[in-house]
Parts: structure tokens; sequence; C-alpha cells
């Protein structure tokens, strides 16, 4: 295995297991943020549309 000089999340016997959960949490909240700002811009559209009684501009 290459050795990249990188440190480990927590050393010892289940590193690997700590190392994947680590990505693992930081895929989950990139998911999450994306799922969130997608929602808030389609309600947002909507809510737009309900105020004004305009369509909402294309992009």
């Amino acid at each position: 295995m290459v050795k990249l000089g990188v440190h480990y999340v927590k050393p010892g016997v289940h590193q690997l297991a700590w190392d994947l959960g680590f990505l693992g949490s930081g895929v989950l909240l990139i998911v999450v943020g994306w799922i969130l700002t997608s929602n808030y811009r389609k309600n947002s559209k909507r809510y737009l549309y309900k105020a004004t009684g305009r369509e909402p501009a294309l992009k």
C-alpha cells in the first residue's frame, strides 16, 4: 500500500473502519446539504408564484 503521509483518524486496531467512517460522514453531510438546498430552491419558486401571481424566471 502506498503511504501518502496522511494521518489516521484514530490509529490502532480498527483504524481503517475509523477512516472509512469519517469519509462516509463527510459524504452524508454533502448529500444532506444538497437535498436541503435543492428543496429550498423548489419551494422558494413555488412561494414566489403564490405571493406575486407571476411565473418565476426560468434559469
